[in-house]
């Protein structure tokens, strides 16, 4: 399976076919300034007349507008690249996540949507406490179709689960999974009356005797809209888990 390029690269590439289109027009003009040491002629009734060619002055001028095109090159921007990506890497290994390449980190978190949607919004917390951290700048009337999907995604197409054992949230089945239940979580529900109500719920559960529950309304709100009846495992080959579901409407 063929891996499209990152953000990072198409900004890359583009950088360098722009980086090297000037660099041409550069090193031409430099080229062509210096014309008259190398081509001479005289006017005789505004003809052009006794030119006078120097090969040698020509290639000498080349070959300093051909150096100029290498210094022009950021030759240690890849070395740069490199060493930001593994800073990168290492500060979210302090985290406790693992990236399998270097490219992952680029991808930006902190960008949800397009320019018709709020800007910047970024989620914070570092365990699988819902209640740890939260969205930055959200607020549920925010959540439109697009959005909507996402979450009911997260919840409905997910084995994951959490629990408490004592103060540390742990989880079941994928990190991954279990992560976006969480979001899902901070997240919300497009429902006022929903919310309210599993608001209610989650204040509640915080007074149970068995601590070791962790209440995930939100996630039950999105899995009760669309019942799973059918379930394609992750593989090698497909690279990824689908679920089956039949909303409330009957339609697959």
């Amino acid at each position: 399976m063929e891996e499209s390029d990152t953000p990072l690269k198409k900004k890359l590439d583009e950088f360098g076919n722009n980086l090297t289109t000037v660099i041409g027009f550069v090193c031409l003009a430099v080229w062509v300034i210096n014309y008259k040491y190398f081509l001479k002629w005289e006017t005789v009734n505004g003809w052009p007349t006794n030119i006078q060619f120097s090969f040698d002055k020509c290639t000498y001028y080349f070959k300093t507008a051909v150096a100029l095109a290498v210094a022009a090159i950021p030759e240690g921007l890849p070395a740069v690249i490199t060493t930001c990506f593994a800073l990168g890497t290492r500060k979210m290994a302090q985290k406790n996540s693992i990236m399998r390449k270097l490219a992952s980190v680029e991808t930006d978190f902190n960008v949800w949507w397009e320019k018709d949607g709020p800007k910047d919004a970024s989620w914070e917390g570092t365990t699988y406490d819902p209640k740890d951290g939260g969205i930055v700048d959200w607020s549920c009337f925010n959540m439109d179709a697009n959005l909507q999907a996402v979450a009911e995604i997260c919840a409905v197409c997910n084995d994951a689960g959490v629990y408490r054992d004592g103060r540390v949230f742990r989880v079941t089945g994928l990190p991954t999974e279990a992560a976006l239940k969480v979001l899902v979580e901070k997240m919300g529900v497009p429902d006022v009356k929903a919310r309210k109500r599993i608001r209610g719920l989650q204040m509640m559960a915080n007074y149970l005797i068995d601590n070791s529950s962790v209440k995930l309304g939100c996630c039950e709100w999105w899995t009760k809209r669309s019942k799973r009846v059918g379930t394609l495992e992750l593989d090698r080959v497909r690279k990824s888990m689908s679920v089956i579901v039949r909303e409330l409407s009957g339609h697959n």
